[in-house]
């Protein structure tokens, strides 16, 4: 078998529909396609169903890095070669994974990702890029070159070997989410080929409504409003900060927050509190679940 697609879902049949149908409707094809439905529900094992895929369910506590985990194990065990793995809000232009596989045989990546666009306003990606010194968002900025080593962003779209998985290992399940990725990247970094290809594309939420200014401002900090996503953002910051040694990262932080709570966020003294606290526990690297995900492992 070539091609594996992954897709981790939670609760959203009209997403994950769309992604499923712009999957399937790809100029090349995957030789299966692997739903983990974290929310366990009969709507969504239909739906998968209907469009003749694999079904695994999950769980709510796995969140993406435990359900890609899972998906990848499978994946594994059918004799996928590569590995395609997609949340169930990505939609993949029709030459996405066509467009992938070219330029993996083509330029010898063993990792690439493509661009993802904000499916509100294509001019825009759906996250913030690096490039030097320079945060943007502009699509124009990064198809300016074909192909951006090591710009890769886990795991909307991103296709990769299987002996990558075999060398590295799966996604930790313990981060849950808004960490989960950063932390796979740092762990392929030294020892993998991995590259962004700017003329494939994946269309996805825009990420710019959990910004309290312009994202592309060199000091703005990601702050998700939703109380889980914003507990394991900061506290998975600490850790990856800790874990990978990220120097550069520590001070940036120490910049950024205060910035954006004091002063974007006017003095929001109550969210400052919160990131001190949960920031400090990633950096102890305690990777206790959310309140809520504990209270549902003790019943």
């Amino acid at each position: 078998m070539n091609v594996a697609t992954v897709v981790v879902a939670f609760n959203r049949d009209v997403l994950l529909k769309g992604a499923l149908d712009s999957i399937s409707k790809q100029s090349l094809k995957s030789d299966a396609i692997i739903v983990v439905d974290n929310a366990v529900q009969d709507s969504t094992k239909a739906l998968v169903k209907e469009f003749n895929c694999h079904y695994l369910a999950g769980n709510k506590n796995l969140g993406g890095g435990g359900g890609f985990s899972l998906g990848m194990r499978f994946a594994l065990s059918i004799g996928a070669q590569k590995i395609w793995l997609l949340d169930d809000d990505g939609w993949p232009a029709k030459d996405c994974l066509e467009t992938l596989m070219e330029s993996s045989t083509k330029f010898s990546y063993e990792v690439v990702s493509p661009l993802v666009i904000s499916n509100e306003d294509s001019t825009f990606t759906a996250n913030t890029f690096f490039l030097g010194l320079r945060k943007t968002d502009q699509v124009s900025d990064l198809k300016r070159k074909e192909v951006r080593e090591n710009k890769v962003q886990f795991f909307n779209g991103v296709l990769l070997n299987s002996t990558v998985v075999e060398r590295i290992g799966f996604p930790r399940a313990d981060l849950f989410i808004r960490g989960d990725e950063l932390d796979y990247y740092y762990r392929c970094r030294p020892f993998t080929r991995m590259a962004l290809i700017t003329n494939a594309e994946l269309y996805h939420p825009s990420s710019q409504g959990e910004y309290a200014v312009n994202r592309r401002r060199l000091f703005s900090a990601n702050v998700p409003s939703d109380p889980i996503k914003r507990y394991y953002q900061l506290r998975n910051r600490g850790y990856l900060i800790r874990q990978h040694r990220l120097h550069l990262a520590f001070v940036f932080d120490l910049i950024r927050y205060p910035l954006t709570f004091l002063i974007y966020k006017k003095m929001d003294v109550g969210g400052f509190v919160e990131w001190i606290k949960l920031w400090c526990q990633g950096l102890r690297l305690d990777l206790s679940s959310h309140p809520e995900h504990r209270r549902i492992n003790e019943k």
